[in-house]
Parts: structure tokens; sequence; C-alpha cells
């Protein structure tokens, strides 16, 4: 009996921690029945004064930062880079991935013209179509930057812009970024010039009289001759799948280079459009990375409002119950609301603190609804378990010592 008695007044030292919490919760519960208009006043005075800091909004969509750690080496390199070169985060630039266009789009061309060049025999053969060393390609595709650096204009809101001139000298880079490709193409389909000494081909070095420039910067995909030996000479390259062109693009004085580079994406495409017949592009910026991101917010936005409906009906409707007394619709949407207050205060503390905003956090207020949602089951399933002729203060102080530990969690 007595080694029965020793044995039923062991203490778990594992439950000492739950036994103080629910006696933290049991008392804290009954001190919120006794006092509970500063928990309902206060917590709603206190989220109307944080949701101020909304004013201090701030979106941050600058992919060069949004995804580097604040004391990254990109950062700092890309600072160095800013004090070396006078750089300021006013640049962008747009990138155009060039292709060969399938045979079946090429057949309003004059066959007659086409037959004369070596290259070109082959032009409708299905092995040999993505291949860009072709005369006719090199001829469209050198017409465009030439087009573009001396006849495209840009469309701005106070009037056109000549990119060659007003737009593309704003940056050192973007009148020297794309000559390698007028370089090869010319010296590739001119017989006089691949005779020139000054000019030799030793892939994936290009020297062109004093100098030397890096192919693979503007071309992708490319197949040297096997039976060559060696990688000397422009007949050592039998395929060219890519042709990359990058414009880099400075702000003016009234426009931001974001801005100025949405204006050229669209004379871009225009010019693009025209030979479409020979070649197939896709377009690449800054802007438009951005834009895709963004769709994020815009896309689902809709769907999360219809969820948060869904979710508002489904949690009054489940709280409902034959019984009038044990139905507990309103509490259930109290719940709910305070999960909204939670969502605005924390978000405007954060904002007042000058955390930026980034469109990748938008599902997370659903998920913060979520929890609110699932700790207001928790209670009201506290509540139901206690007894009815208890007084609310030792039914408030019960359900919270029931739940108090899930909820903190």
């Amino acid at each position: 009996m007595t080694t029965k008695n020793s044995s039923q007044n062991l203490i778990n030292p594992f439950g000492l921690l739950q036994d103080i919490l629910a006696k933290l919760f049991f008392r804290y519960g009954f001190f919120i029945a006794k006092h509970p208009r500063p928990f309902i006043i206060i917590p709603v005075l206190v989220t109307l004064l944080l949701m101020f800091g909304i004013l201090n909004l701030r979106i941050e969509d600058d992919l060069r930062l949004l995804y580097s750690p604040e004391h990254s080496m990109s950062r700092l390199e890309y600072q160095v880079h800013k004090e070396f070169s006078g750089d300021s985060v006013n640049s962008s630039y747009v990138a155009i991935a060039l292709e060969a266009a399938p045979p079946n789009s090429n057949l309003e061309l004059n066959d007659g013209a086409l037959s004369t060049d070596k290259q070109v025999s082959t032009t409708h053969s299905p092995v040999n179509w993505r291949n860009m060393l072709r005369h006719e390609i090199a001829l469209s595709i050198t017409g465009l930057q030439q087009f573009i650096m001396h006849n495209m204009t840009v469309d701005l809101p106070d009037g056109s812009y000549h990119f060659g001139n007003d737009i593309c000298t704003r940056n050192a880079l973007c009148p020297l970024s794309n000559v390698l490709v007028q370089l090869f193409f010319d010296a590739y389909f001119s017989e006089k010039l691949r005779k020139d000494p000054r000019i030799e081909l030793h892939w994936p070095i290009l020297k062109f009289f004093e100098n030397k420039m890096f192919m693979p910067t503007n071309f992708y995909g490319v197949e040297l001759n096997k039976t060559e030996g060696n990688s000397d000479g422009f007949d050592a390259i039998s395929s060219i799948q890519v042709v990359h062109l990058v414009y880099h693009i400075a702000g003016t004085d009234k426009y931001t280079a974001e801005e100025v580079g949405i204006a050229v994406e669209k004379s871009l495409k225009q010019a693009l459009a025209e030979r479409e017949h020979l070649l197939r592009y896709s377009l690449f910026s800054l802007a438009i990375l951005k834009a895709e991101m963004q769709k994020n917010t815009t896309y689902t936005l809709p769907y999360i409002s219809l969820t948060l409906i869904l979710l508002v009906t489904f949690t009054a409707c489940s709280c409902l119950t034959g019984d009038c007394i044990t139905s507990k619709p309103l509490e259930a949407l109290l719940g709910i609301f305070s999960s909204s207050l939670a969502i605005g205060s924390s978000a405007g503390l954060l904002l007042m603190l000058g955390v930026p905003f980034i469109h990748q956090v938008t599902v997370v207020p659903f998920l913060a609804f979520a929890i609110g949602v699932d700790d207001t089951y928790v209670m009201l399933g506290a509540w139901q378990d206690t007894k009815r002729n208890l007084s609310p203060e030792k039914r408030m102080a019960l359900s919270l010592e029931e739940a108090g530990s899930a909820i903190t969690v």
C-alpha cells in the first residue's frame, strides 16, 4: 500500500512546464473575463495607430537587390562599380535573343534571289534551317542593328527621341555592346576580310585588327566543325543557333531608365515584327521580369478575395448547431476580426520601421487568416468542453488553460 501511494506521489519532471503554463493561462483567462474592455479597446486602438505605417509604404521591386542578402558580395561589388564608373541604379537594359524562323515562314522570299548565295541553298532543309550562318539571316540582323542605331525612334510622353543619338549615347556600353555581331557577319561573308591577316578567328576569340572580342557574349549554340581538327579560322564554325543583342539604357532628364526601357521595348517589337519572316525573337529586360513577377499579385488577388469569403462563410456556418446556446457564429466572426487586427497591426509596424513591401508576400495575410481561424476553433472547442453551470469567468479561465499553449504556438 505504501509503494502504491509513493508511486502516485512521484512528479514527472517533464510536466512541470505544462503545469506552470496551465496555471498562468488559467489566471490570465480569469483576468480577461473580469476586465474585458481593455482587451477589446486597446487592440483596436493599437491597430489603428500602427496602420498609419502605410504612409511609409515603400515597394522594393529592383530585382538586382531583391534576392541578394544585405551584406552579400554582389551588393558590395555593385557599390564598387557605381563608385568607379559613376553608374547608378537609374540604368537598365533590353536583351533580344534572335533565332532563325521556321522554313514555312520563309516562303514569301524570292527563291531566285536566295539561290545566288552558296550558304542559302539549304535554307528550307529541315536539318539546317536553325543555322543562322546564312547570308539572308546575317543581312537581316545587321540591317536590324543599323535601323535600331540610326533610324529607330522611341516615343515618350514629352515627344519622340532618336534611340541612337538621344538614348543610347547616355550609356557608354550601349553603342559598343553589339559591335561584335556586325564585325563577325561582315568578316564571315566577305572573302576579302577573311584573307586579311589582321582579322583572325580563334574560337572563342575574334581578333579584329588590334581588338580582341569574346564571341560567346553574343553567339549561343555554336557548333564547330569536327573535321577541321582545330578551332582556327571562320570555317571552323559550322552552326550558330542564337544571336544575342543587348542594349544598355540609361534614364533621361525626365524619365527613369525603367520608363525609357518600356518605350524602347515597344519600338523594338515594331522593328522585329517587320522581320518575322526570317527571325524569331524573345525579349528580356528588368522591366519585363518585374512585370511578370507582379502578375503574381494581379492574378492571385481575386482568388485570395474569393477564398477569404469562402473562409468566413465556412467558419460562421460550421459554428452553427441545432442548439441556439451552443451556436457560436458571432464568436467565430470575431475570431476572424481578431486575425484582421493582427495582420493590419503587424504590417503597419513593419512599414513604420521602414521594411519594404514586395509583391511575393501578397498571399501571407491569407496564411495568417488560416492560423487565426484555427485558433478560433481551438478556443471555441475548449469553451464547449466546460460545464455550463460554471460562471463565465471560470469557463474562460478553464478554456484558456486548455487552449492557451496551442494558441501561443
